[in-house]
């Protein structure tokens, strides 16, 4: 009779599979995990050095010289704006007398709009950020992407603490009720954008043939790899399948990880990332297919309101024919040209609870999704907690609460990782490599740190500071080590990234368009298979699709995401100085670059030449280097003129000849060394 009523009770419940209890997690007294675990210096709270005061305090290498002023300006103008100085900023650097010059310099440029938009690029690589879904060579789009990406370039020039950082793009949904408003504030649409953090890693379940349970735990699994690599530091995904072979995370620890974002991500209640989902017998339903919210703006209003007739218009064409098979034809190109008229809805890719109850997570034994095994509830990895900062879930009226509780515990002060990696990463992209050089892998089986007083003294500082991203920037840029001049036992000399190249070439032709934020610009393949965009906004603006990267980046190492990159690599191949050379863009921006020489300086030879080596290097040139690019003019000059008196007699041959020649010189210079890498 007791096992009867237990069985009638257990289907009054609702007859749950999951009435077993989920796996236990005592972090004190964890038998996964060994004491001699916990003693690895990944896992340990970073602690302040003895004595310790200073960056240059820490070296453990002799510094080198002082970099010359030109060097030092140069450098700090791509490191933090991602962009050469201006003639004009070097004029007035060189004529500032003031013995804080440099470090108003580097205030100056931590403040200029230009500096987000450089670090933004960096998060977003760390991410995986793109705008398209890739999993297959469909690659769907992702329309609504941008507004992440706006997200992280604004929060990085307001200088936002990197706790509130983190807090806002793994819970920005949990930290206010946006259901029950009635209108979103900006603020309230950018907090819930960056939840676009757990939108980033590749998603094919658009598709109906790859809309099975296993492409979606695929899904899951990338934003984990994503969790762990770009905010934590470790290589978590490993313990997908098994216990990590080199590291103390259990597979119950992976699964506790999914388990927090299955109220999100609810593998048995799918929705495809976007509408209209694609393949053979896609049957889709807009309001309950994608994971976007309306802006509930005026401008959503607005939108609406200017839609309303035209959808009224495209119902009765539809109607129409539906009526009339003969007239139908017509009435189809007539909807076409009506829909075309629409404005889309300013929606938000976001990450949110589905609710009402989370789903039950059990483990999958070897990693596949037909063996479930025992039930687990949400966690953090049980090697990085404490008693004092363990993984604590509070209920939410409106969520499960599980993401917000594991920022908490990200960002919990004490966690031995967070601050390390974060503060890595910076002096990773000031310096080209990382204190720990593996900086996705903090583990076992990453490198150990170079300078672990220094990595832990920074990772203290950070933290004291309130999570001051910027301070970190001033901190190391002014440090004599970030200052000495470049060499074997210096500064390393290293290659500008692959979006630093087309900006920089369209930044001193003079035709960078300043202009940021919104949908992503669009690009195009040539009949060749280069593929171009007309943009001339930043590249970092311009749409990355996985399969389609535009040519001059993918030629200069810009990163394939799957799921992310959190450090790039550096080729050498004879393909970039083919597309230096060869290729319109820099071909049409050398001559820009010259008609803007000449509108400066006018027809002075010497004043041409200086002008182009400020654009170009940041720097005047010397004697021999003037007496050389004057020889190179007056040659081409007379190169020019032949063609051009033959082919338009009619024109004033002379002066297009020496612009001409000018743009030749200012391709040369485009095409150097020195315009490439940062000294």
């Amino acid at each position: 009779d007791d096992e009867l009523a237990k069985v009638r009770q257990w289907i009054a419940d609702g007859a749950r599979a999951d009435f077993e209890k989920p796996i236990e997690v005592n972090v004190a007294s964890d038998q996964a995990i060994r004491v001699k675990d916990r003693e690895f210096w990944a896992f340990q709270t970073p602690m302040r050095p003895a004595g310790a005061g200073s960056i240059d305090g820490l070296s453990l290498k002799p510094l080198a010289a002082p970099a010359k002023d030109s060097t030092l300006l140069r450098r700090a103008y791509f490191n933090l704006t991602g962009l050469p100085p201006t003639p004009e900023a070097v004029a007035a650097f060189e004529q500032d007398r003031d013995p804080k010059r440099y470090e108003k310099l580097v205030d100056r440029l931590l403040a200029s709009p230009r500096y987000g938009e450089r670090w933004a690029r960096h998060w977003l690589d760390a991410v995986g950020y793109t705008d398209s879904e890739g999993g297959n060579s469909g690659d769907q789009t992702r329309p609504h992407a941008w507004r992440y990406r706006d997200y992280v370039i604004r929060s990085l020039n307001s200088n936002k603490p990197y706790d509130k950082f983190l807090m806002e793009q793994l819970a920005g949904d949990e930290l206010f009720d946006y259901r029950a408003a009635k209108r979103l504030t900006p603020e309230q649409i950018e907090t819930l954008a960056a939840t676009g953090f757990w939108r980033t890693a590749p998603d094919a379940t658009y598709s109906t043939e790859q809309n099975f349970i296993p492409e979606r735990m695929d899904v899951i699994a990338g934003q984990i790899e994503v969790l762990g690599s770009a905010v934590m530091g470790l290589s978590v995904g490993c313990a997908r399948c098994h216990d990590h072979k080199y590291d103390p995370i259990p597979t119950r620890d992976y699964y506790r990880l999914v388990s927090i974002l299955t109220p999100a991500y609810d593998p048995y209640h799918w929705l495809p990332p976007v509408f209209p989902c694609g393949g053979v017998g896609a049957k889709c339903d807009e309001k309950t297919t994608r994971y976007l919210l309306p802006t509930a703006t005026p401008e959503w209003e607005e939108v609406v309101t200017f839609n309303g007739p035209i959808e009224q218009r495209i119902k009765e064409l539809q109607a129409a024919a539906e009526a009339s098979k003969k007239d139908k034809p017509a009435l189809d190109e007539q909807i076409k040209k009506e829909r075309a008229k629409l404005k889309p809805l300013p929606l938000v890719r976001a990450l949110f609870d589905l609710g009402p109850e989370p789903p039950p997570t059990r483990i999958l034994l070897r990693g596949d999704a037909t063996t479930p095994g025992a039930l687990v509830g949400p966690g953090a990895p049980s090697i990085l907690s404490a008693p004092s900062r363990d993984y604590r879930v509070e209920p939410l009226g409106h969520s499960s609460g599980r993401r917000l509780a594991l920022a908490k515990w990200l960002v919990h002060p004490e966690h031995p990782l967070t601050a390390r990696v974060m503060v890595n990463r910076i002096w990773q992209h000031h310096f080209g490599e990382g204190l720990v050089t593996t900086p996705g892998n903090f583990g076992r089986m990453g490198a150990a740190p170079a300078n672990q007083k220094l990595l832990d003294w920074l990772a203290v500082e950070f933290v004291r500071s309130g999570w001051d991203i910027k301070a970190l920037h001033r901190l190391i840029m002014t440090s004599s080590t970030y200052r000495q001049q470049s060499g074997a036992a210096g500064f390393p000399l290293r290659r500008i990234d692959a979006e630093n190249v087309r900006d920089a070439i369209l930044q001193i032709a003079g035709r960078l368009e300043n202009t940021a934020f919104g949908p992503a610009d669009k690009f195009k393949a040539q009949p060749d298979g280069e593929v171009v965009t007309e943009s001339t906004r930043r590249s970092v603006f311009v749409a990355h699709r996985r399969t389609q990267p535009l040519s001059i980046l993918e030629t200069f190492d810009q990163p394939f995401m799957n799921p992310n990159c959190v450090q790039r690599g550096l080729s050498v191949v004879s393909s970039q100085a083919l597309h230096m050379m060869n290729s319109d863009l820099t071909r049409e921006n050398a001559r820009y670059m010259a008609g803007r020489i000449i509108d400066a300086v006018g027809d002075n030879a010497a004043a041409q030449i200086e002008r182009a080596y400020l654009l170009a290097f940041a720097r005047r040139p010397d004697a021999d280097e003037t007496k050389s690019a004057a020889a190179v003019l007056e040659r081409m000059n007379l190169e020019w003129e032949k063609p051009l008196e033959k082919d338009r007699p009619a024109e004033p041959v002379r002066s297009r000849a020496k612009w001409l020649a000018l743009a030749t010189l200012c391709h040369t210079l485009m095409n150097s060394a020195e315009f490439l890498y940062i000294d």
